[in-house]
């Protein structure tokens, strides 16, 4: 091998040294592409949970408050009625937003179920609240088991996103 190399002219030696150069500096170079493409789409689904995320967020903020207007109505306040269903309208704002807000993150089936439950259940609820066809304690469980199911769905979907993870050891 080195009378091969010793015989080759001046310009082939320095072709032959810039192929080597090339290969040694492509091989970290690739590895180190990739690594940023990949940290990028981790971002990308970060940032894509992030309003979602809000917006869950506040569909649960807005069913504990209606949860304490509840118990204050059925307590025998019909004065705060207004106020228990401005909130009942507000959530089901918040409701259909966070329904739009979130559709690119419930290709995963169960999260889209576990959702659309929520929902119904919520509905149902809320319809019981308004017609009084339950005492207080019945709303106050039926509202905490509900709120429980939101923020069990919220971890779900910190988790869909990547949200829950730290995939940077050095910003732990």
């Amino acid at each position: 091998m080195p009378q091969l190399i010793r015989n080759l002219r001046l310009s082939h030696k320095f072709a032959l040294l810039g192929v080597v150069a090339l290969v040694v500096v492509l091989l970290p170079l690739s590895y180190s592409v990739r690594s940023v493409e990949q940290t990028a789409q981790r971002i990308e689904a970060e940032l894509a949970g992030i309003g979602p995320s809000r917006g869950l967020l506040r569909v649960v903020q807005l069913t504990q408050q209606h949860r304490g207007l509840s118990a204050v109505v059925l307590g025998g306040k019909t004065e705060v009625e207004s106020q228990r269903s401005g909130r009942q309208a507000e959530l089901e704002q918040a409701i259909e937003s966070f329904s739009a807000q979130s559709r690119h993150l419930r290709a995963d089936a169960a999260l889209g179920q576990e959702w659309d439950r929520l929902v119904g259940d919520w509905r149902a609820l809320g319809k019981d609240v308004s017609t009084r066809g339950l005492t207080g304690a019945q709303s106050h469980e039926r509202h905490t088991a509900l709120i429980g199911r939101q923020l069990m769905l919220h971890d779900r979907l910190l988790d869909a996103s990547g949200l829950s993870l730290e995939g940077e050891p050095a910003s732990r």
